[in-house]
């Protein structure tokens, strides 16, 4: 049994007080000996068994996990941390409890820049957490569950930094416009979710040949 982890590289290194962090987490007992650095879905559907820390799960460093049942007995896990600019865990829980019914959807997609995850977990009344850890260019819209999330308008002023200069753009969801570090309140189906824009920023004018800008966010019912 092999975690897909989340793959973190840095061709220049952002100003801290620019962007938070995502880390995402999946692994299944029934998924063995997979590629790295190739693209892949997963689903995994069962019952909860419980919602905890990554500690003594197949996604140790994660700060909350999700373990799933599947019909089969084997077991899958989501795990999830979200990080402020500081470093500081502000990782947000789920009030799901053992014994409900969820899926679990992971994509993972392959860049020149590494992986990078994108994760539903969905139970019977609609969607619980949806997250992406990161991102390179080309930035595309992602529509999971009913969440939709698209790449808004370029906010505040462009920083300078190693490689060029960094512009901070908005994050829809739901088209409910959400400036990087902010959080609101959208509405799936019937869920009420926070949406965190934890990141969301890229270069222009750049002076390096491999430049990226992350585009992580969360959000959580």
């Amino acid at each position: 049994m092999r975690p897909v982890l989340a793959l973190l590289l840095f061709a220049c290194t952002p100003p801290g007080d620019l962007d938070g962090e995502v880390l995402l987490c999946f692994a299944d007992e029934d998924v063995v000996d997979e590629p790295a650095m190739e693209a892949a879905r997963h689903e995994a559907t069962g019952t909860v068994l419980g919602v905890g820390t990554g500690p003594g799960t197949p996604c140790p460093q994660s700060s909350r996990a999700v373990i799933v049942q599947k019909e089969n007995g084997s077991s899958a896990w989501l795990g999830w941390t979200v990080r402020d600019p500081d470093g500081a865990d502000v990782t947000p829980d789920l009030t799901l409890q053992s014994g409900e019914q969820v899926s679990i959807v992971h994509d993972r997609s392959v860049s020149w820049a590494g992986e990078h995850d994108t994760a539903a977990l969905i139970g019977e009344n609609g969607l619980w957490l949806a997250a992406k850890d990161w991102s390179a260019e080309p930035l595309a819209a992602v529509d999971m569950a009913g969440l939709e999330v698209a790449v808004g308008d370029d906010v505040g002023s462009a920083r300078s930094a190693d490689c060029g200069s960094q512009q901070a753009y908005a994050t829809e969801f739901q088209g409910v416009s959400v400036r990087q570090g902010e959080r609101r309140v959208v509405t799936v189906g019937e869920a009420e979710l926070s949406a965190w824009n934890v990141a969301s920023w890229r270069y222009e004018q750049t002076r390096c040949t491999d430049t990226w800008g992350p585009w992580q966010w969360i959000t959580t019912r």
